[in-house]
């Protein structure tokens, strides 16, 4: 809802009129940037502060600013349990992973996946629990995002070794280096690190991973690169039954990979979305023997035997 309208939602409820007296109006535009649009916290908002003391509404307010009201997450979360079950699936991808993608590469990547995409992301967009953009990328309350990953966390019980979707690279990194394998990890996003290489042994342990995004830098891999791909922890070559890493793997993002780098221990067979975008790859890399793919430098969307979406810009 744009400002005007949120003001007028908000004063019916916490005071009972369509507009605040100009000496609520300072209180009242901060419960609007707190609600940020969306006209379930406005109600709720609204309600609640019309049930506080006038005197305790700034230490509300004030508090509500680092954590939103309780009642909001619980009246989303009656949404959120009336999806069906790959609706839900959907609605958590979108909160951890991809606010901000184009609605047509993610309806891609769950496509062979029997989510229904089309029709789920309907039924989302119409409990306005997101929404798509004139841009056809798509945009999620904060609070909506908020719920989402906190379900993701709840789901763990607040165990990061046993979250279905990890996003914060941080948290990822560290994850990615305990020794324990994680079978519940589904998606993962990461940001190299030059002092910290990965090696082979910490993508072995994640035999279920289906989402990968690597954001690289363009001054490259440190002198251990080599670990991830060629040689294992001990220095020994993975036996031919480990070659492949990541079974699962249907979505691959790594942006500013280095020339120099070779794909060669991935699973690609069931790829759908390959994302390279910022590198300076070109049609010599030696990559693209293993992915057994042909493309055009230049091309910014493009398929690939039918079953294989590239972004390279």
């Amino acid at each position: 809802m744009d400002p005007v309208q949120s003001l007028k939602l908000f004063s019916k409820h916490a005071f009972r009129r369509d507009s605040p007296l100009d000496k609520d109006m300072n209180q009242s535009n901060r419960a609007i940037e707190i609600a940020k649009g969306l006209p379930l916290a406005l109600e709720v908002i609204g309600s609640l502060l019309c049930r506080t003391k006038k005197e305790n509404w700034d230490g509300k307010l004030k508090e509500w600013e680092k954590i939103p009201p309780e009642d909001v997450l619980s009246k989303l979360k009656i949404s959120y349990d009336a999806l069906r079950d790959h609706e839900q699936r959907i609605f958590l991808d979108i909160a951890c992973l991809f606010i901000g993608h184009e609605k047509d590469v993610m309806i891609y990547f769950w496509d062979d996946s029997r989510f229904f995409p089309k029709e789920a992301m309907d039924v989302l967009e119409n409990m306005s629990l997101m929404k798509i953009d004139d841009n056809k990328k798509v945009w999620m309350h904060d609070l909506v995002r908020d719920l989402g990953r906190e379900i993701v966390h709840q789901e763990s019980k607040l165990k990061i070794e046993e979250q279905s979707r990890v996003w914060d690279p941080e948290e990822a990194l560290g994850l990615l280096r305990t020794q324990k394998k994680k079978k519940k990890l589904e998606a993962l996003r990461l940001r190299l690190d030059r002092q910290r290489p990965f090696a082979y042994e910490d993508f072995k342990r994640l035999p279920n991973l289906s989402l990968l995004e690597v954001c690289g830098s363009t001054g490259g891999f440190c002198a251990e690169e080599s670990r991830l791909w060629l040689e294992s922890l001990s220095n020994v070559s993975p036996t031919n039954e480990d070659l492949h890493l990541l079974p699962q793997l249907r979505w691959l993002s790594w942006h500013y990979i280095p020339p120099t780098f070779k794909i060669t221990n991935f699973s690609m067979e069931d790829v759908v979305i390959l994302d390279l975008s910022r590198s300076n790859i070109t049609h010599e890399w030696q990559g693209w023997s293993h992915m057994k793919v042909s493309f055009m430098v230049g091309k910014t969307h493009y398929f690939i035997l039918s079953h294989l979406k590239v972004i390279f810009a």
